[in-house]
């Protein structure tokens, strides 16, 4: 898969992603908007999760995390490339 053929299924999942949004949230009642905003967040996140854990994806679920636990963890999955410049430059020696 070239670099643009992903952008590309990235700039698609994300048009999704938005759509999906806009259509899901309610305009007025700011309760209702908390509660599924936060449902559409921890839905992302627990594809997030899925795309990094491969088959161990089933094996994550069992453990029922509480949304938290689930964002303390896909935050450690999500190594900033800033994170590989310093890593890269520790390792420089070997």
């Amino acid at each position: 898969m070239t670099a643009d053929s992903m952008w590309s299924e990235a700039e698609r999942m994300s048009a999704e992603v938005f759509e999906r949004y806009s259509r899901l949230m309610p305009a007025e009642d700011l309760t209702l908007i908390i509660l599924k905003g936060h449902l559409l967040v921890e839905e992302q996140m627990d594809k997030f999760i899925e795309a990094s854990v491969g088959d161990a994806h089933e094996a994550f679920l069992a453990l029922n995390l509480t949304f938290g636990r689930k964002l303390e963890f896909a935050r450690r999955l999500h190594i900033p490339k800033t994170e590989f410049a310093k890593a890269e430059a520790t390792f420089s020696w070997v």
